[in-house]
């Protein structure tokens, strides 16, 4: 009778065990297809233009900031940045007049523009927060989406 009982126990353990190795490979597919799916939503929400309108840092306030051309002044200008995502994975960079073209690339959080690196805080249709991977003072950069 012991015997049986511990047969039946053994097979009832590879029967768990099965079982949760389909389940485990189930909710790795789901979660793989799920994080494609994100990507290229992502990736459809960027495509178009978009333009700098603010720019932040944790710098500390007790710190004086440079000064450019010897000008002391306390207003910040947000430089003339406009980003023209393309479904290519193409991107045009305007900057300040000056037109440059490059490739950017999505992957997880990341997106690469060039050979820097940035963190996808939020996207909508209207916004785009990025945050410089591997800047010292956290700089962030905050877009809003052109509908021209």
């Amino acid at each position: 009778m012991t015997k049986v009982l511990t047969n039946i126990i053994q097979t009832m353990n590879l029967l768990v065990i099965n079982n949760l190795k389909r389940l485990l490979l189930l909710l790795t597919l789901v979660f793989g297809f799920n994080s494609c799916l994100a990507q290229s939503d992502v990736k459809d929400k960027l495509i178009g233009k978009w333009t700098l309108i603010a720019e932040s840092d944790s710098f500390p306030d007790d710190i004086d900031k440079l000064s450019i051309g010897g000008t002391d002044s306390d207003v910040e200008t947000v430089p003339e940045i406009t980003l023209i995502f393309k479904p290519d994975n193409s991107l045009l960079v305007i900057q300040m007049g000056d037109e440059s073209n490059s490739t950017f690339k999505i992957s997880d959080s990341i997106l690469t523009m060039g050979n820097r690196k940035y963190i996808i805080v939020r996207v909508d249709n209207k916004e785009l927060l990025l945050k410089n991977k591997n800047d010292l003072f956290n700089t962030q950069y905050k877009y809003q989406k052109n509908d021209e």
